[in-house]
């Protein structure tokens, strides 16, 4: 604790260098644009409810250190962009076009859906979930709740498959997409009992 409280004032909260290449901010990392690879630079921000609310020493490191750890682990079962990883706030990947949704899976019913559920909010999927659920239940398998990608300052919103390939992702990209984040989810939930740790549930970005 001593040691967080000392890097309070040395936290990086932005971080903008031209020279790198074209920039972008998102919510919580610096991107800069090159021919053919972005520099991704992981700052301390902290970002809850699509806003941004300051910064925590070492978070962005953190954040880093915890997406290698897993582009190692899974590039057997997933490509990725992956190129190299020179700083411990810095990764070095390929260009890709992103696709303007999130995957989500989920194992449970919590949080946010929890909370749509809850107020009789269901169908927005796509699909209607089962009446009577409890808060926290068990899905008997994971489901697929993908939303938008908004934009920095605005919020992400739900959305159907037929939506998303009815305009937004072409239907044989999104059906790798869907095929790969529900790979993952298993090989994440694997990994998490045997550490005595459940993966509830998690949101995958894709690219081309």
């Amino acid at each position: 604790m001593k040691i967080i409280k000392e890097q309070l004032l040395y936290t990086l909260g932005q971080f903008d260098d031209s020279d790198l290449g074209k920039h972008y901010r998102g919510k919580v990392r610096e991107n800069f644009h090159l021919d053919d690879e972005i520099i991704m630079v992981t700052t301390d921000r902290v970002s809850a409810f699509d806003h941004v609310l300051g910064t925590i020493p070492f978070k962005g490191q953190i954040l880093t250190e915890i997406a290698n750890f897993w582009f190692d682990k899974t590039r057997n079962i997933a490509p990725n962009h992956i190129i190299s990883y020179p700083d411990p706030q810095v990764l070095i990947a390929k260009k890709a076009a992103t696709l303007p949704v999130e995957v989500i899976v989920r194992g449970y019913i919590t949080g946010s859906l929890w909370r749509e559920y809850s107020n009789g909010i269901n169908g927005q999927y796509g699909f209607l979930l089962p009446d009577e659920l409890k808060m926290n239940q068990k899905f008997t398998k994971p489901i697929l709740t993908p939303s938008t990608k908004a934009q920095y300052g605005q919020h992400d919103e739900p959305i159907s498959r037929e939506a998303i390939v009815n305009g937004l992702v072409e239907e044989s990209v999104y059906s790798q997409a869907e095929e790969y984040a529900m790979q993952l989810f298993e090989a994440g939930q694997q990994w998490a009992a045997q550490q005595g740790l459940i993966l509830v549930d998690t949101k995958y970005e894709f690219g081309l």
